[in-house]
Order: C-alpha cells, then structure tokens, then sequence
C-alpha cells in the first residue's frame, strides 16, 4: 500500500485571508487573557508579601536580567517575523500564522517573565514596567492582515 505524499507548499489550513486573521487575532487574545490572568494571580500573591524567599538584591537583578530581555528579543521578535514572513508582499496564508504567532509568543515570553519578577519581589513596582512595554508592544501589532494577500 502506497501513502500519497503531498506536497507541503500547497497545503495551508488556511483558506481564506479572513480565516487567517482570525486564527492570529484569536491566538493573540489567548495570549493576553494568560498574561492577565497570571498577573492577577501575581498581583494577588504580591500584595501578600509575595513568596519573600529571595532578598531584595536578587529580585533587582531579575529585574535587570527582564529590562535586558525586552531589550534584546523586542527587536528579535520582529526580525523573526519579517524573516518568516519573506519579502513577499501580499504575505502567502502559509507563512502569516506562523509568522505572527512567534512574534507575539517571545513578546508574552518577555512579559511572563516580569510577572515572575513581580510576583517573587512581593512589589508591583517597578517589575511591573516590563510586562506592560511588552504587552503594550503587542496591542500596537495587533494582528489587521494588511500584508496579506487577498
């Protein structure tokens, strides 16, 4: 018995731009609706001193190490994109998913992380900072399928 092979170019599971869209636009609010949760989680904890098991030194320098991160994988996010996305213009179905959902994934990644920072300092502030640049980040790239072909 012989298993045809198709030819991974021509599959999507995508058939329609507007399909894609909201593939994207329903990852990026699952997302943001994890990170909300487990900020009010972190909150929670916070306001009640928090797992206070690390000094003060420590959690400043998990601060630092996600102030480097945002940094570093902001400008990578959107390297990464514009690499899965080609030059191509209109954007193919098949690399627009993909595309969105690692930009918007290291930017949560980011996020998460300074609400870890958060919730092991016992403080909102100022761990707090980082997860809403990144999450500030990902409402302005809110996913409009613009570059999409129609």
């Amino acid at each position: 018995m012989r298993i045809p092979i198709e030819d991974p170019k021509k599959r999507t599971q995508f058939n329609t731009p507007a399909q894609a869209i909201m593939a994207v636009r329903l990852i990026w609010t699952a997302l943001l609706i994890g990170q909300m949760m487990f900020f009010a989680f972190a909150l929670y904890i916070s306001r009640n001193g928090g797992f206070a098991a690390l000094p003060a030194s420590t959690t400043s320098i998990l601060f630092y190490v996600s102030i480097g991160l945002l940094v570093v994988v902001t400008p990578v996010a959107y390297f990464v994109r514009a690499k899965l996305l080609g030059g191509d213009r209109p954007v193919p179905l098949e690399k627009y998913v993909p595309a969105n959902v690692a930009f918007h994934g290291m930017l949560e990644g980011v996020s998460m992380v300074g609400l870890v920072v958060m919730l092991l300092s016992g403080s909102m502030m100022p761990a707090i900072i980082v997860p809403l640049i990144a999450v500030g980040v990902m409402v302005v790239n809110f996913p409009l399928g613009g570059e999409l072909q129609k």
